[in-house]
């Protein structure tokens, strides 16, 4: 994504419809990446979680 692109538009009106506020478009495109980082993480770890129960039930039965 880039500063201009319809989608960072929509993603800072939506955050200052939310209250935050930041000082340049370049911290807003930060707030951004920091966030799909936070949703990759928990895919992640949801991911890890649904492997190792599928080993816990494997085990058990």
């Amino acid at each position: 994504m880039k500063i201009g692109d319809p989608e960072f538009i929509r993603f800072k009106e939506s955050l200052m419809e939310q209250g935050a506020r930041y000082e340049t478009d370049e911290e807003y495109l930060e707030a951004f990446h920091n966030l799909v980082g936070y949703f990759d993480v928990l895919i992640e770890m949801d991911q890890e979680q649904k492997k190792r129960n599928d080993v816990e039930k494997d085990i058990k039965e």
